[in-house]
């Protein structure tokens, strides 16, 4: 529709304030994924303002104009930013090498691309949710189930730790029982790929404070106790 060799879509991370670029073709080349941070460059100024950036001639002068430091040095360029429910979620972006290669028509063309594919990036990102909700629902469930059955304690707990691993996108789980007497939490059970924790004794300001593995969790007194921790993988 618009006879361009390098276009991108790009959507904002509140979470991580950075940049994902989820669809980026270069001179007819599709790249890889990538991510970058929040800087200060044209698409930053498309997510701040939500407003359409053209730039058709001088590009560096013109961008400087608009307060950023471009990454183009010369070509034509038009960015208009993605809304989903009054919510700015990302930029869709053409370029082209040589100027004055944008006008009106091809700004109204992009304006209604990106309402279709907001709507629709924002459906497939809540059916994701709802996907994961229902597994996260069928884990408690199964784990639920695999408590009421099981009457050896170990075995109950290593399966609830493999079932985790299995449903979590952790680098470690630990479940810890909680020592009264020693004022401790004792790992019984883990799973994950950083395993080697098992037995060890957590001081109850270690496992709230969360020093261990990076992050950590200890439920009220005289319940189970479970840690998650690591980096997703």
């Amino acid at each position: 529709m618009l006879d361009v060799t390098s276009f991108y879509i790009a959507l904002y991370d509140a979470a991580e304030n950075q940049i994902c670029f989820e669809l980026e073709v270069v001179d007819g080349v599709r790249l890889p994924k990538r991510v970058r941070p929040m800087e200060n460059h044209l698409i930053e100024v498309i997510l701040r303002t939500r407003q359409p950036v053209v730039i058709q001639e001088d590009f560096v002068e013109e961008a400087r104009k608009l307060g950023v430091e471009p990454l183009q040095r010369e070509g034509s360029f038009c960015g208009v930013p993605l809304i989903a429910y009054e919510q700015v979620t990302g930029v869709m972006v053409v370029r082209a090498p040589e100027e004055n290669r944008f006008d009106e028509g091809h700004l109204e063309v992009m304006r209604i691309l990106a309402g279709e594919a907001s709507i629709a990036i924002e459906n497939a990102r809540l059916f994701r949710e709802e996907q994961t909700k229902s597994r996260h629902l069928a884990l408690l469930n199964s784990i639920s189930r695999n408590a009421i059955t099981t009457l050896n304690p170990d075995e109950m707990l290593a399966n609830i730790a493999g079932q985790l691993e299995e449903g979590l996108a952790f680098d470690h789980i630990g479940i810890g029982l909680l020592d009264y007497a020693c004022k401790e939490v004792v790992i019984q059970a883990e799973a994950g790929k950083r395993r080697g924790a098992l037995g060890r004794r957590l001081g109850l300001d270690e496992v709230l404070s969360g020093r261990w593995h990076g992050r950590g969790k200890c439920a009220r007194r005289g319940t189970l106790s479970m840690t998650l921790a690591g980096s997703r993988y």
